[in-house]
């Protein structure tokens, strides 16, 4: 999507802004060809879906996520994409 907005094939691309500054950061080309929007177009958190067969996986990964957002590993794989 931002390829084609550089080609002017789209007007404007919507990402997630963590993806879109990884993406941006991994691609030299695109540095300060775009720009990010402060308007948010929405305000929901992320979400991952499984299928039903993996619900006893998915109690073990929500308490593994809540060990990481509360001891900041979360935040500092996050910041790595910024």
């Amino acid at each position: 999507m931002l390829k084609k907005t550089l080609k002017h094939r789209s007007h404007g691309a919507i990402v997630n802004e963590l993806v879109g500054k990884w993406i941006i950061k991994n691609a030299p080309s695109m540095r300060g060809k775009l720009y990010i929007s402060k308007q948010p177009i929405n305000s929901y958190e992320y979400r991952i879906m499984f299928n039903k067969k993996w619900q006893s996986f998915v109690l073990i990964f929500n308490q593994e996520l809540a060990i990481m957002k509360e001891n900041g590993d979360l935040s500092k794989i996050i910041q790595q994409y910024n």
